[in-house]
């Protein structure tokens, strides 16, 4: 990736492809004021591939044996994982999974634990 004055933007090749075929950013109306969104939604779709081979090749170098390399499917969750932690501060790693406080009040209908997302 290049970043200069001179250089001229070219639309990618690579864009993610809705159903109807287009390629325009579509944000839920409730995300519209979302700074998260808006990262997504701007951040193109070669950054995150490039996140994927530097994970590869760092796992690869200091030796670390993964079963199948990260995929960008896999990323992509993780990064909302990370996003619903900083959004939702619980303090310790462990108040994320497992059982939560508002279980009790909602009677386990809607819990906002992450062992919903990743059995």
């Amino acid at each position: 990736m290049r970043f200069g004055g001179a250089f001229i933007w070219i639309r990618g090749s690579d864009l993610y492809n809705h159903s109807d075929g287009s390629t325009a950013t579509r944000v839920r109306p409730e995300f519209t004021h979302s700074a998260s969104s808006s990262f997504l939604a701007y951040t193109p779709i070669y950054f995150w591939q490039q996140v994927v081979n530097e994970s590869n090749a760092y796992a690869k170098i200091n030796g670390v044996n993964l079963v199948q390399p990260v995929t960008l499917a896999e990323l992509m969750p993780f990064i909302g994982i990370l996003f619903f932690m900083t959004i939702n501060d619980k303090g310790e790693y462990a108040n994320y999974w497992g059982p939560q406080p508002e279980d009790t009040i909602l009677w386990n209908r809607n819990s906002s634990g992450l062992e919903n997302i990743i059995p």
